[in-house]
Formats: structure tokens, C-alpha cells, sequence
């Protein structure tokens, strides 16, 4: 059977919907749903999600660090026995390794301390700063060093630096430390932690550095090899091996994706040269601007484009009301990329923040040199070895190196390669094209030749594919299953049409901005209702009542297009005098969008501006059409929304806009359900004729459409217009709406008819939802914690049984209960627990 696929893909659920092609057939339609467990955890939709191995990533990362603080203490503790540093005993056993050291603190004390508590306390810090000056025991030399390792302070690095305002709290409370031992004058930090009260404060609440440990160490070691033969130099490089010692981490360049036009070549990272100013050339060749009230737009001239290029080149950024002074622009003047949140164009943060580091040698070295630079910076992790290599194979100096290794360049990755970018940059350059053109101009079409498959393949059995996203990860992965189960079934379809859920679309940053602006757009209707209770007494208003106030406020309590005034009585009294008026013609624009709504007066709406945009209606009268610019020009509307007032014309690509959604998920799931034919367009055949597009991705808003005008709504809803979210099972009514849109069904709905598309459409597809079982994915795993996180102290006997043996472990107070009273071991708080309890 010839049939269309229809799916809808949601970020915990797949609807899908077997179409078939012959009208004749369609009682063979046949749905379903498939739901399962999201890839996260939280709310999705409002930015808040996490991964589901989060605790468990955290849990390891803790288990790993104190393993290999064990390790490093137990590689150390051997060390300084083998040097006569330390007693004898098992050092890698914890316990006897403990009582070894208890007993030297013990023996210790006697010689350094008159027995006073607070001095006790502090004992390996005053070995510590004595040992600056004067010969120790060897064993204090040792416990000395070992007190030393135990904390070896912040270590920067560059690339696993990610939370740049928590990195800033670190290095000023380093900094505020290094102002205090100056104070005091202090030489190490031993010295400087002897001079405070440990009964008063902590002394280890405060951040240090690995340098101020290195420091104590070297001047630690310098003073006591003097008097200690077995404190070598090779010595010591094994014992400062042991301590300071960090493995480099691990580096993650094979989960680094291939370039989208090089695919031999992975993706460049965002600092390199090519890209920062592929980047920033890439705005300067979309931006236009208009002048004053006329909505033309301008292209910059080619002197105007290089001379911003140049400025650009040398500033990390660039508001729009500075390159206006720069181009020498009236204030007037109005860019297109002002619209929405953008207020600034990005430069070559790279080529800016090196030239701040080395103000003297940057602007003198040649274009080669600096690429070599660059990439040296972004190989190394450690800024200090960094900063030897500068010094060694650059001859840069101290301060240069110093501030070069410490420069923060921008993170992340282009989706392209430094191959790519170079070679369309040239292009765009030297012809002043738009980046697509130039990209068509090098690289022709994208179609490539590719396998036919007869099911999909694993995500993982392309291993040029590197996909972290564990939300878009799990729905890839389910949907692989539900296509592949259909084909088994019915053989594959002719037409593939997808709809991927919004929050599926964007990334987490995007998902929280957008619902913040969902919350302030809520309170406004909040504050509308409240208003039009105030100043008319309806208590429940309706939705296009809220609408209509919020649009009057929008556009100043005057009608755009006569200028009348709007008041509560006028807008939403018994005889309403304007109407919500499309500004470009729903019927041939399809936008319902807040963004295409003002008012209208309603015999102006009926009689002179009808089915067609401002200037089609009111273009033949200059004056008037002025005024009407003027009054749009002076409302409260965003730039976007008054640019439509001045179309010529509605844009005749909304069929392409609403069966081509180009965003990466989307793209993503078209493109790994193209591989079932080759590509999502198939190549062209032995005859030269260009092959079918197999796989469509089509927005929301159409099939939302077709839902509300085919009925769709009312099959679960018993018979209602709204949506029922509630059913799995819509889903798949959500599926056969989007097997059904393509151009043909697009354009009969701009044309205003918009026909059931089969005989006996609902009763059929009634019968098909009935028959539906929803499907859930299988969970055959043990996963979860196998036992709750207590810890437990070594046996000891039961006081009670000389046979038994029992285990200590600590409660929280909040679970405390009465039972639990008699077995806390000290004394004196069982006793308060029984006061407490008693009370």
C-alpha cells in the first residue's frame, strides 16, 4: 500500500499516522502513539531541566576525587617513610596510617606545646612556620609535609573553567588572602593560619591557590634540606610529585562534530581567527538600514562595509549607536538587526582581548604569526605551562606571558571548519555576497550520494555524528522504533511529514527566555483584565477582549488607519466600533501571529482596507497612507510589526515557511529519516530529473489549522473546539493532520477552502482513534540507588554480646525518633535526647 507518514514528535511522545495516498483506501488509516520517558528530568518547557545522570555524574565525580586524594596521601606517606620522614606502619591502610599519625601528634605536642587546647589545634601549622627557620625532628619535618599535601589549594584551568562569575568568587577570595598575609606579614600560608583562633573561626573557610602551597613547599623544604641528608634534590621532585601532581584532563575532541560543508574536517572552536571574523562579516552582510520614516530599506556600501569590517576587527563589540557615529549616520536611522533582543554586533573578541594582553607586540605581528599564537593559546589547558611555552618558543616576556596564558577567549564551536570558513569569508569578501550565496557559489548543492537504507540505523552507526543532547538523543532513538515498526508493517512511505514539539527546538537558555517572557506577556493579561473590570465591570472578559485591550494600548488608543480615538465604551461596549484587523491578510499571509494583529475601525476594516496590506489599500493616496505611517511611527508596536505597514506585498515564500522548519532538531530528525531514501531529496535519476522530496518538517501553526478546520478538535473533545491535551491519543489525530500538509493543502487554505480531504473523514478517522493502544516504551532496567547513602563506621563488639559485632552510623536529628535514643553511643547526648523526648 502507497502511503504518507505522518508524525508527531514531542519530547516524552510520538504520534504517528498511516495515510493512505488512494482516497479509495482510506479506510485502512491507520494511528498511534508510542510515549515514553523524557531524556531529562524538570520542566522542560520552562528551561529548568536536567540531566537524569546528574546525581549519579556528581555522586562519581565526588567518589573519584576522594579516591585519589587517598591515593596521592598514601603515594606520599611512602615516600617520606622510605626518606625516614614518617614511622613505619601500613600506609595504605587507612586506620593504621591514622593511629601512626595520632601517635606522632602526640609525641609532638610534648616537645613544641605547653598543652594549651587552642595550640593543639594548631600544631602542623606551627611546625609548618618553625620550619621556615630552624631544624625540626625528622618526623615533624615529615608530618609537616604531609599537613602540607593534605589541601593543595585552586588550580585555574582554562578549559574546564566554564562558570566564569563562580571562578571570579575564587580568585578574589584568593586575592583578599594573598592582601592579609601581606598585612600580617606573613611569608607562607602555615605561617599566617598559626596567627588565627580556631575557636573563633575556621581556619580552612578560605580560598587558596596552588602557587601559595607550591611557595610554603619550596621554601619549606629549602630550610630542613640543610639539615637532612636523606632531603635530596631527586628527593624532592618525588615528593613534589606526589603532592602536586594533577593528570591533565581528558580530552573530548571525539565528541567534536564534523563541519557541515568539510565533512573530512571538524568543527573550528569559536576563538580562532577565521571564525571570528567569518562571524562578524557574516552581520555586516545582512545588516541594511532605513531612514527616518521611510521603511526602505539600504544596503551599506562597500567602502561602508570594509570600514566597519575595520573596526570590528579590533572591538570586542560594537553597539548600533556607535556604528552609526562610525559610518557618520543620523540618529535616525534605524538597522534591521536592532529588531527584537539584538543591540550590539560582535567583533574579533580574539584579535581584542589579545591586543589588550600585548598592546605593544599583537598589532606587529604578521597574520600567520597570530594564527600560531592563537592556536597555541587554545592547545593549552594549564595557563602556567602556557606561560612557559611563551616565554621559551616565543620570547615573550614575564608580564606578556603572564597576562597572554590568563586571557579568557570565547568558548564553544563553530559549525564550521577553518577550511570552510576561510574559503566562503574570501568569497563573501571579494563578490559582497550573502553567506548562503557564497556557500552555493564553493560548495553547489548540498544533495549528496548516499545509501538507500531499508530501516533506520542506530544513531550511533555514524560515527562522524556526535550527539550530546540527551533530550534530542532519547526522541532519535524512540523514533527510530516507531518508523521502523510501521515499515516492517506497511512498507515505506511515499511522504514522510514531521512536527517536532517546540521545546524540542530550542536549547535550554532559549526555553527559559521564552517562558520569562510567557510569565511578563501572562501578568499583562493579568493587569488587562483588571483594567477593563475597573473601567467597564466585566468580570470574566473574554480572550479577544484582552486582545483588543492590549492592542489599543499598543497602538496608542488611536486606530492606525483613521486615527480615531479608542475608548473602553467604543472597544468593548455593547456596539464595538473596531475590529482585530490582520495587517498583512490572513488569508494570503497565514500569520495570526500577535505580531500581524492592530485595530481597526470597523466600517474602515469592511469597506476600505478588506483582504489587502496598508499600501495596497491606501498607497494611491499619498497623504493619507503618510499619516498613517505617522501615527504607526509614534505608537508603542515593535520595529518588526510597523516594517509591515510599508510591504509591498504579502511574502510568497509562507508555503515554503511553513513545510520547511529550519531549525538544528528539526533538520536533525529530517535528515536521519532522509537517510531511509538516500537524502532528504533524492538525487537526480539517469535521465537528469530532479528527484522528490521525500521528508518534510512542517510548523505547528499549519497542522493547527487544518486541526480547527477539518474538526479534528471536537474527536476527543466530545465535540468542543479546543484541543484535548489531556488524551495521549491526540497525538496521533495531531499526526494525521501533519500527514496531510503539504504545499497543495497550504495554498487551498490561503485561497479560503480548505475541504475534508476524504469522504467519511471523521467517522473514519473516529474509528481509527478508537482502535488505537497506546504504546509505552519498556523500562527492563535496575536503575535507582540499591541502598540509601549511610555511612557506616568498622565493626566493633555488641556491648551486649561478646559474639556480636554492631556498626555505627550517623542519623539526622529531623529522623531522630524515641527508638533511636537508647543506642546513640556518647552518653551525655543520649542523655539530652532523653530530656528532649521527655519534655
Amino acid at each position: 500500500m502507497r502511503y504518507f507518514l505522518g508524525l508527531d514528535i514531542g519530547v516524552q511522545g510520538i504520534g504517528w499516522a498511516v495515510v493512505p495516498q488512494n482516497a479509495a483506501d482510506f479506510e485502512r488509516l491507520a494511528l498511534g502513539v508510542h510515549l515514553f520517558e523524557g531524556g531529562t528530568d524538570g520542566d522542560v518547557e520552562k528551561g529548568k531541566d536536567e540531566s537524569r545522570n546528574l546525581v549519579r555524574r556528581g555522586a562519581r565525580a565526588l567518589r573519584r576525587a576522594y579516591r585519589r586524594r587517598s591515593q596521592r596521601m598514601i603515594r606520599l606517606s611512602n615516600e617520606l617513610k622510605r626518606l625516614g620522614l614518617l614511622p613505619s606502619c601500613r600506609m595504605r591502610v587507612p586506620e593504621e596510617r591514622n593511629a601512626m599519625l595520632e601517635a606522632l601528634d602526640q609525641r609532638l605536642s610534648g616537645i613544641f606545646l605547653v598543652g594549651e587546647r587552642r595550640q593543639a589545634h594548631l600544631l602542623p601549622y606551627l611546625l609548618r612556620a618553625r620550619g621556615l627557620d630552624q631544624k625540626l625532628p625528622e618526623y615533624a619535618v615529615g608530618r609537616a609535609l604531609y599537613h602540607l599535601a593534605i589541601r593543595r589549594g585552586f588550580l585555574s584551568n582554562r578549559k574546564a573553567a566554564e562558570d566564569e562569575k563562580e571562578e571570579g568568587v575564587v580568585k578574589k577570595g584568593i586575592s583578599d588572602l594573598e592582601k592579609e598575609m601581606e598585612t600580617c606579614g606573613s611569608r607562607t600560608l602555615g605561617e599566617y593560619f598559626l596567627t588565627l583562633d580556631p575557636e573563633e573561626t575556621r581556619i580552612r573557610t578560605r580560598w587558596t591557590s596552588r602557587k601559595m602551597h607550591e611557595d610554603e613547599f619550596e621554601l619549606f623544604w629549602e630550610s630542613q634540606a640543610q639539615y637532612h641528608p636523606a632531603m635530596t634534590p631527586e628527593a624532592k621532585k618525588r615528593v613534589h610529585r606526589a603532592i602536586f601532581f594533577q593528570r591533565p584532563l581528558r580530552s573530548q575532541r571525539f565528541l567534536l562534530g564534523k563541519c557541515q560543508l568539510e565533512p573530512n574536517r571538524r568543527r573550528a572552536p569559536m576563538a580562532c581567527l577565521e571564525i571570528q571574523r567569518f562571524r562578524y562579516w557574516q552581520k555586516i552582510m545582512d545588516l541594511t538600514f532605513t531612514v527616518g520614516k521611510d521603511f526602505t530599506e539600504i544596503s551599506l556600501t562597500p567602502e561602508e562595509q570594509d570600514l566597519l569590517a575595520d573596526a570590528l576587527e579590533n572591538r570586542d563589540k560594537l553597539t548600533f549607536a556607535e556604528i552609526k557615529k562610525l559610518l557618520g549616520m543620523e540618529k535616525t536611522v534605524t538597522f534591521n538587526l536592532e529588531n527584537g533582543s539584538e543591540k550590539q554586533i560582535r567583533g574579533n573578541s580574539t584579535s581584542f582581548r589579545l591586543a589588550n594582553a600585548l598592546p605593544d607586540r599583537w598589532p606587529r605581528m604578521t597574520e600567520r604569526e597570530k594564527d600560531i599564537l592563537v592556536n597555541e593559546i587554545l592547545q593549552y589547558q594549564s595557563p602556567e605551562g602556557l606561560e612557559k611555552r611563551l616565554r621559551k618558543a616565543f620570547g615573550f616576556s614575564l608580564e606578556e606571558a603572564r597576562k597572554t596564558a590568563f586571557a579568557r577567549l570565547e568558548p564553544g564551536y563553530s559549525n564550521l571548519s577553518r577550511k570552510a570558513a576561510s574559503r566562503l569569508l574570501e568569497k563573501m569578501k571579494a563578490e559582497r555576497l550573502h553567506f548562503k550565496k557564497a556557500e552555493k557559489a564553493i560548495y553547489g548543492s548540498t544533495l549528496k550520494e548516499e545509501p538507500v537504507l531499508d530501516l533506520l540505523p542506530p544513531l550511533c552507526a555514524d560515527r562522524g555524528a556526535v550527539l550530546t543532547n540527551p533530550v534530542v538523543t532519547r526522541v532519535l532513538t524512540e523514533l527510530r522504533k516507531v518508523v521502523n515498526a510501521v515499515i516492517r508493517k506497511y512498507g515505506k512511505p511515499e511522504r514522510i511529514v514531521i512536527e517536532l514539539a517546540r521545546d524540542m527546538k530550542r536549547s535550554k537558555k532559549e526555553r527559559a527566555q521564552i517562558s520569562e517572557k510567557m510569565r511578563a506577556q501572562e501578568k499583562e493579561r493579568e493587569k488587562a483584565k483588571e483594567r477593563i473590570f475597573e473601567k467597564l465591570g466585566i468580570q470574566e472578559p473574554s480572550r479577544n477582549d484582552i486582545l483588543k485591550w492590549l492592542l489599543a494600548k499598543e497602538c496608542g488608543r488611536l486606530c492606525p488607519f483613521t486615527g480615531n480615538e479608542i475608548t473602553p465604551a467604543n472597544l468593548l461596549g455593547p456596539n464595538p466600533q473596531f475590529d482585530i484587523e490582520h495587517i498583512l491578510p490572513f488569508s494570503r499571509s497565514l500569520d495570526d501571529s500577535f505580531m500581524n494583529k492592530t485595530l481597526c475601525d470597523v466600517h474602515e476594516n469592511r469597506y476600505v482596507k478588506r483582504n489587502q496590506t496598508p499600501r495596497e489599500a491606501y498607497g494611491h493616496n499619498e497623504e493619507k497612507y503618510r499619516e498613517i505611517l505617522t501615527r504607526v511611527q509614534n505608537s508603542e508596536m515593535p520595529k518588526a510589526k510597523k516594517e509591515r505597514f510599508t510591504m509591498e506585498s504579502v511574502p510568497k515564500d509562507f508555503t515554503s515557511r511553513m513545510l520547511n522548519d529550519t531549525r538544528y532538531a528539526s533538520k536533525l530528525a529530517v535528515a536521519y529519516l532522509g537517510k531511509l531514501y538516500g537524502g532528504v531529496i533524492e538525487l537526480p535519476d539517469e535521465d537528469g530529473k530532479m528527484g522528490r522530496r521525500r521528508v518534510f518538517s512542517c510548523t505547528g501553526q499549519a497542522t493547527a489549522w487544518l486541526r480547527q478546520k477539518w474538526g479534528l478538535n471536537s474527536i476527543l473533545n466530545d465535540g468542543g473546539d479546543e484541543k484535548n491535551r489531556t488524551d495521549h491519543r491526540h497525538h496521533a489525530v495531531d499526526a494525521l493532520a501533519i500527514a496531510f500538509c503539504d504545499s497543495a493543502i497550504i495554498q487551498q487554505f490561503a485561497r479560503g477552502k480548505v475541504d475534508q480531504p476524504r469522504a467519511n473523514f471523521l467517522e473514519i478517522v473516529r474509528k481509527a482513534v478508537e482502535r488505537i493502544n497506546v504504546s509505552h516504551r519498556p523500562n527492563r532496567k535496575n536503575s535507582g540507588a540499591l541502598h540509601e547513602e549511610t555511612n557506616y563506621s568498622k565493626p566493633h563488639r555488641s556491648p551486649d554480646s561478646k559474639n556480636d559485632t554492631i556498626r555505627h552510623n550517623r542519623i539526622q536529628l529531623p529522623n531522630l525518633t524515641e527508638k533511636d535514643i537508647p543506642n546513640i553511643v556518647d552518653g551525655a547526648i543520649r542523655r539530652r535526647g532523653k530530656c528532649a523526648f521527655s519534655h
